[in-house]
């Protein structure tokens, strides 16, 4: 199975075309480790689990933005594959266009022999694996009786805010925080990931992830009182999931 995509926008800002903090023209983008459960809250500082941001450009000052985005993916029997890459040009008000890009490629390999299926209305793989050997049967007559699924997994992922070029007069203090002006987390951050996944049957499967996260700062900062950080910062995360879907 072989599966290519591509998509384009184009967005003008809406806001007003004066400097006023809450209603200005502006933009922002963040971003946090590969460990998320729930919706971004506390105004976007943390998610849910917990997990904070890692970059975070602020909110300045622009017109416009445009995204680019390419996605590649194949399937061969026990072996996937899937890739994206995207680049997000930004009209800054005062100063040059800012480039943003992020890419991610993962993969996985299938040691019981399964194959991820692919669901054709979404364009997605499905992992909800059905396993030749379930460890135990649903229904009433279910017992244990094999070894489930098991798949090895790696994940790699890139995503450049250092925003080369950025002018601080465009610069808006957040309001959603009580700490003004904001000081963005300007810089570049890899991402490693290795999984052990183990499908009990096809409703029940348990996940294993090591993550080492690597941000490297590029110092920028808009506040006289605090010291840019700068340099790689690198931190692991540990992660387990039991979950059962019907």
């Amino acid at each position: 199975m072989l599966h290519v995509g591509t998509g384009f926008i184009y967005s003008q800002l809406g806001g007003d075309s004066n400097t006023n903090a809450t209603f200005a023209k502006s933009f922002r983008s963040s971003t946090f480790p590969e460990f998320f459960v729930g919706d971004p809250s506390a105004g976007g500082k943390i998610t849910a689990a917990g997990t904070p941001l890692v970059l975070d450009t602020g909110r300045f000052q622009a017109t416009d933005f445009t995204l680019y985005h390419f996605e590649f993916a194949f399937n061969r029997g026990q072996f996937n594959f899937q890739s994206e890459v995207m680049l997000e040009p930004v009209n800054q008000k005062i100063g040059p266009l800012l480039l943003q890009s992020g890419a991610y490629m993962q993969c996985g390999y299938f040691l019981t022999g399964e194959h991820a299926n692919y669901l054709k209305q979404a364009g997605v793989f499905d992992y909800n694996v059905n396993p030749f050997t379930p460890f135990f049967g649903t229904g009433r007559k279910g017992r244990v009786r094999g070894w489930g699924a098991w798949e090895v997994a790696f994940r790699w992922s890139y995503v450049d805010m250092a925003n080369r070029g950025y002018d601080t007069a465009n610069n808006l203090p957040d309001p959603t925080s009580n700490f003004a002006p904001p000081e963005p987390q300007f810089g570049v951050l890899n991402e490693s990931t290795l999984a052990l996944n183990w499908w009990w049957n096809r409703s029940m499967r348990v996940q294993l992830n090591w993550i080492h996260s690597m941000p490297n700062y590029t110092g920028r900062t808009t506040s006289k009182n605090a010291p840019a950080i700068t340099g790689l910062v690198p931190f692991d995360i540990i992660g387990t999931r039991f979950q059962a879907e019907f």
